[in-house]
């Protein structure tokens, strides 16, 4: 295994422990346990259910409009990305899905970015559209 591959894998690992120190710093264990022990857990586990139950209907979504077969590989590309776009912000995250596309589909640019505005200008419709009824 090559160095760069290693060290590639470890930054996200890197970056979780440097989250989680930051957040440590800030929060005082006794609440984070409280907190903890007031937490239904079967909320969290229908929380957890729709997550993945979303992920995979925007696999087949983005799939379709992407002309890309479904796969673990589009889902893994949707749910990082997913993380990104919470994380960075000003949704400057949607620019991992372009650039996920653009990585591991060899999609260009350009057609990555008009899709995924056609995707989200879809989305808000839909919302706006929920919003109304």
């Amino acid at each position: 295994m090559k160095i760069s591959k290693l060290l590639k894998g470890i930054y996200p690992i890197i970056l979780s422990v440097i989250i989680l120190y930051f957040l440590y710093r800030v929060i005082n264990p006794q609440d984070l346990l409280s907190s903890f022990k007031t937490i239904n857990i079967k909320l969290i586990l229908i929380a957890i259910a729709f997550f993945f139950f979303i992920k995979l209907i925007n696999t087949f979504r983005y799939g379709n409009v992407y002309k890309i077969k479904p796969s673990s590989k589009l889902y893994s590309l949707l749910c990082y990305s997913n993380m990104m776009l919470s994380i960075i912000p000003f949704r400057l995250g949607e620019l991992s899905y372009i650039h996920g596309f653009k990585k591991h589909f060899n999609k260009p640019y350009e057609e990555s970015t008009q899709k995924l505005v056609l995707i989200r200008f879809a989305d808000y419709l839909v919302v706006y559209l929920l919003l109304l009824i």
